[in-house]
């Protein structure tokens, strides 16, 4: 019956999907942030915009990267990982919780 209890109580599948979740952010928060790009046009009309000859006005081209501080994405990681471990340890607290009150009951 224990058993039983434990794979199927709505309140534990749902904190496992909660750690499930929780396990896929380390790697996201170690990662760099996205890279940005962009087109600035000079010297173009707004009234009347003639692109053809963008590039005798002036056309810029930019691509950029966020650099974070050194050490900033390791702690965001290490965060991440602290928070999945708490997750985990609710499961068990809520598996221990539950196999006692079924014991109980039985």
């Amino acid at each position: 019956m224990v058993s039983q209890a434990l794979r199927d109580n709505p309140e534990l599948k749902a904190q496992r999907a909660k750690i499930a979740a929780a396990e896929q952010v380390p790697s996201q928060a170690h990662a760099l942030p996205d890279p940005a790009a962009d087109i600035e046009l000079m010297n173009v009309s707004t009234s009347h915009p003639d692109l053809s000859n963008a590039l005798t006005e002036g056309v810029s081209l930019g691509v950029s990267q966020t650099l974070p501080f050194p050490g900033k994405r390791g702690l965001a990681k290490k965060a991440a990982e602290v928070k999945a471990d708490k997750e985990r340890a609710a499961l068990a607290v809520m598996e221990a919780r539950i196999g006692g009150e079924v014991r109980a009951a039985a």
